[in-house]
């Protein structure tokens, strides 16, 4: 029986060294890093995106860069992603950094590509890392500052509960909730 439990034990060893060299080897070839930058269309500076909870910084042109990506990034003069509408738009999408279109030109995110498929006037109104209560304070600003009323209003959510950044819109929900109504 010794000889039985030796063996499943040499066994589960090996699986596990096999699997912690497999993962050294995979870090060694495709290195793990965090984040993006914000930077300048020369890559000279870092800038920094509005805080303000409503609107984006205003008329700005920059790149979003990570080792994985490099675009370039857009945002209107009444302080959205495009695509950009002159006047009231037939469509406004609202949700957070999946709208937004983090690590996406302005011509491939799916509000734009949405909207040039289907001739609508449109607007973008994601915002990275914003959940429901943020993005309908974002929809009701431009509704009152801009007189806005479109057709149709699209609310994109990911309502992941297990997976890489599980639940990241359920989270920014509660927390937003708290914030605004204590």
């Amino acid at each position: 029986m010794s000889g039985v439990f030796k063996n499943i034990l040499l066994l589960l060893v090996s699986i596990v060294v096999s699997f912690g060299v497999l993962e050294a080897g995979s870090r060694f070839i495709f290195p793990v890093q965090y984040g993006h930058s914000f930077i300048t269309m020369d890559g000279t500076a870092d800038i920094t995106l509005s805080q303000d909870l409503l609107a984006l910084t205003p008329s700005i042109t920059f790149r979003q860069k990570t080792h994985e990506y490099d675009k370039v990034t857009t945002h209107t003069a009444a302080g959205f992603r495009g695509p950009m509408t002159p006047d009231n738009p037939d469509i406004i999408f609202i949700g957070d950094s999946f709208t937004y279109g983090t690590g996406l030109s302005d011509e491939e995110t799916f509000a734009y590509l949405y909207c040039r498929e289907t001739g609508k006037e449109c607007a973008n109104l994601g915002r990275i890392g914003s959940g429901t209560v943020r993005q309908i304070d974002i929809l009701e600003h431009f509704m009152a500052q801009e007189s806005w009323r479109p057709r149709e209003i699209k609310l994109v959510m990911l309502a992941m509960t297990s997976a890489l950044m599980a639940g990241n819109d359920l989270m920014d929900n509660i927390g937003e909730s708290r914030w605004k109504y204590q």
